[in-house]
């Protein structure tokens, strides 16, 4: 009932159904004044979260909010509200805070369901560990994708995926025996809250929804198969005194050559990945192909590292306000966000001082050099890391089961 909280700017008028007057005629020539929002107006969410802003950030609870880095995020020194729709999260430095918060806002008529520590949310399952840790998970989503695909009696895997995936022109088309997109759906949302081991497999999926083949159904159910040995697995969040927010990037330089046919252009694109990491947990991810066709292995690396940059740089600045909000005080390690590169000469392209160009990267796009002016020492500096320490390596190829799992572990947790 939370959009029938907000006022409408202006009132509706409403004729009454047919019948609506049955048990008393004189309502026959009448009809509905309606002052609430309601649920089906377009408008409704929107006066809705107008609503929530305006009671947060009125003076009584001096919240502050940020439209242009996270408008859901409102902040005070001694209290954070996380807003989704019609469900928060309250964090505050103290229990007292939080429940005065929250008998506050019952006070001003808003309709609220206390469901005390934080158990679920939005789905997600969180957990804290004997250690200190938090083990977010989905077993509930994954039940949920395992009966869509009707694998209930199937044989485990112990990868989502084995090769690139292509168009499979030549292939038969998908039977149909189960919604393909609404499992597509299911599968995105779990692989960006909560398995950024099934990221990579999940989105060769999803780029065939609109003409899928037989090889893309084998592959989502071969995506259902690893998530039933490991339905009640997730993401551990370890502890950590650095809170600093860095990132690990990686490119997989035309990976699809080899497996696809070699008339169709898009197998000569290379595929990004990256990782953004706060306090050495990661809170962004991403798996996606590059949109232009790459001709080196460092140019590949150069236009991920780009991409990358766009996610980090608004990260830094949410870090930054919740410091200022919290009177953290940040080392001087969380003050410098790392960017974790395994190539060589990517990282050479983009930390020269002052910068340059060689014969062979001339050609690279404005749009790519764009983040170099940002990058300064002890503020955000690229630097080498090996492959095998590398925790985006998993969001750019199939790796076979020693390799997968080992980056797992790194990215993960388990």
């Amino acid at each position: 009932n939370a959009f029938v909280q907000s006022s409408l700017p202006e009132p509706i008028y409403l004729e009454l159904p047919p019948g609506g007057y049955r048990n008393n005629p004189a309502l026959k020539d009448k009809i509905l004044k309606v002052s609430k929002s309601l649920y089906g107006d377009r408008r409704a969410p929107k006066l809705w979260f107008n609503h929530c802003r305006s009671i947060l950030t009125s003076k009584k609870y001096g919240f502050k909010t940020n439209d242009h880095l996270d408008p859901c995020l409102f902040l005070r020194p001694d209290c954070a509200i996380v807003l989704y729709v019609d469900d928060a999260i309250i964090v505050g430095k103290d229990k007292t805070i939080v429940d005065t918060i929250i008998t506050q806002l019952e006070q001003d008529n808003l309709d609220l369901t206390r469901e005390g520590d934080i158990a679920a949310y939005l789905g997600v399952k969180v957990e804290s560990t004997p250690t200190g840790n938090w083990h977010l998970r989905q077993p509930g989503l994954i039940n949920r994708i395992i009966e869509a695909l009707g694998l209930s009696e199937s044989r485990i895997k112990d990868t989502p995926v084995v090769e690139p995936l292509g168009k499979c022109a030549s292939e038969a088309t998908f039977s149909g025996h189960f919604n393909y997109r609404s499992v597509i759906g299911m599968l995105m949302y779990l692989g960006n809250n909560t398995r950024p081991d099934c990221s990579f497999a999940i989105h060769q999926c999803a780029r065939f929804s609109s003409d899928p083949k037989v090889p893309h159904e084998k592959a989502l159910k071969r995506i259902g198969r690893y998530l039933a040995g490991t339905k009640d697995m997730g993401l551990i969040m370890r502890k950590s005194d650095h809170f600093g927010v860095d990132c690990y990037v990686d490119a997989s330089f035309a990976g699809d050559w080899g497996y696809l046919l070699k008339d169709d252009p898009s197998c000569a694109k290379s595929r990004t990945g990256y990782v953004i990491t706060v306090g050495d947990m990661p809170v962004v991810w991403a798996s996606k192909m590059q949109t232009e066709i790459a001709l080196s292995t460092m140019e590949a690396e150069y236009i991920a590292l780009s991409t990358a940059m766009r996610a980090l740089l608004p990260m830094r600045r949410i870090q930054q306000s919740f410091c200022n909000a919290f009177s953290i005080p940040l080392t001087e390690r969380s003050q410098v966000s790392i960017v974790w590169e395994d190539n060589r000469a990517a990282k050479i392209l983009a930390s020269n001082d002052p910068p340059r160009m060689t014969p062979r990267s001339k050609h690279i796009a404005i749009k790519y050099h764009w983040f170099r002016s940002h990058l300064e020492p002890n503020v955000i500096e690229v630097r080498y890391i090996a492959t095998s320490q590398q925790k985006a390596d998993i969001l750019t190829k199939p790796l076979q089961k020693q390799k997968f799992q080992i980056a797992r572990e790194l990215l993960m947790g388990w």
